[in-house]
């Protein structure tokens, strides 16, 4: 993978968030917050209204998982990322592709939250 791919897949998935995460939760991110444990999902969609059932929003607002067959650690090489199906599981070393970017570039943190939050502004 190219670091261009994953900022593809990092904007979708930024956009995603944007309108499936409750607004509240999205203006309390913060550098500290940990985003899919912190945000919570709206709650009411079409699709949760027809199936009756609500997607965690790791399933919702992510493109797909990316993996290595190394550990995805900081200081890991974006060529050495590649993308994956579901299930995310980070134990084994699935993340969604915005888990990846952070665990790569920690420092793009806080431009992530802003973006996430944008459409408040």
């Amino acid at each position: 993978m190219i670091l261009e791919e994953l900022e593809k897949l990092v904007r979708h998935e930024t956009e995603w968030l944007r309108y499936y995460a409750h607004r509240d939760s999205r203006n309390s991110l913060t550098e500290e917050s940990e985003i899919y444990e912190h945000l919570i999902p709206i709650g009411y969609t079409k699709r949760s209204v027809v199936l009756k059932r609500d997607h965690p929003l790791v399933n919702r607002c992510s493109p797909g998982m990316i993996t290595s067959d190394k550990p995805i650690v900081n200081g890991l090489d974006v060529s050495e990322l590649e993308q994956a199906t579901f299930p995310y599981d980070p134990e084994n070393n699935r993340y969604t592709p915005l888990e990846a970017y952070l665990i790569l570039f920690p420092e793009k943190k806080l431009e992530v939250i802003k973006s996430i939050q944008k459409l408040n502004k």
